[in-house]
């Protein structure tokens, strides 16, 4: 219930941040919130779900997603400096 939560609010803050110009003082500390709600959430659903994801396959088919999931984390992050 949580993450879904979590998603809601992203949702909300997001589309909030997408009417507000980024010229007003708040829009710099709502961004700072919604980074901050998005990191959190991250890290909690790799930890349960990838924890739930090598129980469910064969351990050379998890190694090779992990890897997958690693490449395109490291695009998406050169992507945004």
């Amino acid at each position: 219930m949580e993450g879904l939560e979590e998603h809601h609010v992203s949702e909300m803050v997001l589309k909030e941040l997408e009417k507000m110009p980024k010229s007003e003082d708040q829009w710099g500390a709502k961004i700072k919130v919604f980074k901050e709600l998005v990191e959190h959430h991250i890290k909690e659903e790799e930890g349960t779900i990838f924890k739930s994801a090598e129980k469910s396959f064969e351990k050379n088919e998890f190694e090779d997603i992990m890897k997958k999931f690693d490449k395109e984390k490291e695009k998406i992050k050169k992507s945004l400096k």
